[in-house]
């Protein structure tokens, strides 16, 4: 029996590929969309040997995971380095509950043909771009409150065969998709730990602007006679210390 073609949903792709060109546009990084290097579905060699042999213009079929699935976007982004995205869409609709046997095949099924657009776009990438190539994997809307789908992202980004795959999985209420967006951006090549480690760094400064007071309280505590000799009263000395901070 043929599987029919997945029709692409584009608003999940389309929205985590619009914040990616915007956070480029903010910092100034240079960004090329849907380069035809990233979404072939031959290999440069197999393509060269069409040539030779002069079969260019008979089509080719493809790969049998390739077939169910829509061609993937693509990005290059130029920055302090050079990287190339690939993004495609899993699934459409949400399933909710657990998955049968067939269901969890057939994703599987998607996920190695996106992972196949990502092995031919290798062939055809420069190197600079072939070693920071991404996949970026996303679900259904509502797919980030399923466990089955929580747990099949964690398998995907274990899986590091060709390169790097990191999966989004959209809430159904497209109103909180921004902040999720931001969430995930943080997880891949464009995050920017400096800044999250110097808001934590002032808040921590600002945690502990008073401790050396109340150090400085708790010594003379310590100091006074009654809680120097081995008979004090170790409720007594806690309870000064408390009352030390509450002042």
């Amino acid at each position: 029996m043929e599987r029919s073609m997945l029709t692409l949903d584009p608003q999940p792709v389309a929205a985590i590929v619009s914040a990616i060109a915007q956070e480029c546009s903010v910092r100034g990084f240079e960004l090329v969309a849907n380069p035809e290097e990233l979404v072939k579905s031959k290999t440069k060699s197999a393509t060269m040997k069409d040539t030779l042999s002069g079969t260019t213009n008979k089509k080719t079929p493809l790969r049998p995971e390739m077939k169910d699935i829509a061609p993937p976007a693509g990005l290059y982004i130029e920055s302090h380095s050079s990287y190339a995205i690939q993004v495609g869409q899993l699934e459409v609709k949400l399933t909710p509950g657990e998955w049968s046997n067939a269901y969890r095949d057939l994703l599987l099924s998607r996920w190695h043909g996106y992972q196949q657009y990502a092995a031919t776009a290798r062939t055809w990438l420069q190197s600079n771009y072939s070693d920071d190539l991404n996949l970026f994997l996303v679900g259904p809307p509502g797919s980030k409150d399923e466990a089955e789908w929580r747990n099949f992202s964690e398998v995907i980004e274990r899986n590091e065969l060709v390169c790097r795959k990191l999966v989004w999985l959209p809430s159904k209420n497209e109103q909180e998709w921004p902040a999720q967006i931001d969430e995930f951006i943080e997880r891949t090549f464009l995050a920017e730990p400096w800044k999250v480690a110097h808001t934590s760094k002032s808040a921590n400064l600002d945690a502990l602007s008073g401790a050396s007071d109340d150090f400085s309280s708790w010594q003379k505590i310590l100091e006074r006679p009654e809680f120097r000799s081995e008979s004090r009263d170790h409720d007594d000395l806690v309870k000064a210390l408390l009352e030390s901070l509450e002042s």
